[in-house]
C-alpha cells in the first residue's frame, strides 16, 4: 500500500526466497531471528519500492536502529508469523514507527500491565493494543528522543497516547498523538506517521 508518502509491506517469516545479506551479529544469532530479521528487510525494500519506485536494502546502523536510504524514514516490526515495514518521504514526515503483535493469552496480558500502565479495559485483546501502540511511539521518537519508557505515555480508547512527560520541546506532557491501528487474523498492527512541520495537514 502507498497513501500519500507513506508506503506498507507485509510479509511472511521465511518466505524469502533469496534473504538479504545478514550482518555478523544476525547471521550468528538463532534460525528464528535470523528469518525475522530477513523477513521484516524484504518488508522494508518491498515498501520502498511501492514509495520511491526503487529497491534497497535496508542496513543496520548504532542501537539496530535501520539505516534507510536517503530522504525516506520508515520503521519495522515483526511477530512470529509477519513482518511489516512502514517507509515515508522525510520531506513529508518527521517520524513514523510501525508495531505488529499477536494478540496476548490471557495469562501474558495480565503479566504486561505493570508494564504498560493504567488501561481502561484490561482483556487481551485491548492490553496487546495498547502495548502495541506505546511500541509504534518509541519506534517513531526513539531517534529524536532517545530512550523513554512505557509509562511516559497514556493509552487512552479507541486508540491514542498521551505524554505523560516531557520529552523534549517538541513533545512536551500532554501531546497527544492519533495511532491508527488494524486488527485481524490474531494480530494488531498499529502505527504513527507524523507530519514534517512544514507540511500543512491535510484538510478535512
Amino acid at each position: 500500500m502507498n497513501d500519500g508518502g507513506l508506503a506498507f509491506a507485509l510479509r511472511q517469516v521465511g518466505d524469502e526466497e533469496e534473504p538479504p545479506l545478514l550482518p555478523a551479529e544476525i547471521a550468528a544469532a538463532r534460525p528464528r531471528r535470523r528469518a525475522e530479521y530477513a523477513a521484516g528487510r524484504m518488508a522494508a525494500r518491498a515498501a520502498l519500492r511501492r514509495l520511491t519506485g526503487q529497491a534497497a536494502l535496508i542496513g543496520m546502523g548504532p542501537d539496530r536502529l535501520p539505516l534507510w536510504p536517503k530522504g525516506t524514514i520508515g520503521s519495522i516490526s515483526h511477530n512470529r508469523r509477519n513482518a511489516v515495514a512502514l517507509v515515508a518521504c522525510a520531506r513529508r514526515y518527521h517520524a513514523a514507527g510501525i508495531d505488529i503483535e499477536t494478540v496476548m493469552d490471557t495469562s501474558v496480558a495480565r503479566d504486561v500491565i505493570p508494564v504498560i500502565g493504567p488501561v481502561a479495559e484490561k482483556d487481551p485483546l485491548s492490553l496487546t493494543l495498547a502495548f502495541s501502540a506505546k511500541e509504534s511511539l518509541f519506534k517513531a521518537l526513539y531517534p529524536h528522543v532517545g530512550y523513554f519508557g512505557f509509562q511516559a505515555a497514556r493509552f487512552d480508547a479507541p486508540c491514542s497516547l498521551v505524554l505523560t512527560r516531557d520529552l523534549s520541546p517538541d513533545w512536551p506532557a500532554g501531546h497527544r498523538f492519533a495511532v491508527h491501528y488494524r486488527i485481524g487474523r490474531g494480530r494488531v498492527l498499529t502505527w504513527i506517521a507524523l507530519q514534517a512541520r512544514n507540511v500543512a495537514p491535510p484538510s478535512t
